[in-house]
């Protein structure tokens, strides 16, 4: 399976790692620096893409995050683990 970061950061404020993966779904769960009891969630409907040329996989074919004009239709956010597994098990039956 083609390479994907499960670990990123959104806006310098909020941390993400990947929790679970099955195919192209998986859940994140994201902590805010300055908070970091306080937690976000998201789930990703992964996509493959060509990596950018000053990328150290340039030419590459990876698996890719949604980008924001795609979110709610390949990714979702949630206030809740249990709301985004939810989903998550939605994309993976």
């Amino acid at each position: 399976m083609p390479k994907y970061r499960t670990t990123y950061t959104r806006g310098g404020i909020l941390d993400f790692t990947v929790t679970a993966q099955k195919g192209r779904a998986c859940l994140a769960v994201g902590s805010y620096r300055q908070a970091p009891e306080l937690r976000i969630y998201e789930v990703h409907l992964l996509r493959m893409k060509k990596s950018r040329q000053d990328s150290s996989d340039a030419g590459e074919m990876i698996l890719s995050s949604p980008s924001e004009s795609e979110w709610g239709k390949y990714g979702w956010t949630y206030l809740t683990l249990e709301a985004a597994e939810v989903k998550y098990c939605e994309l993976i039956m």
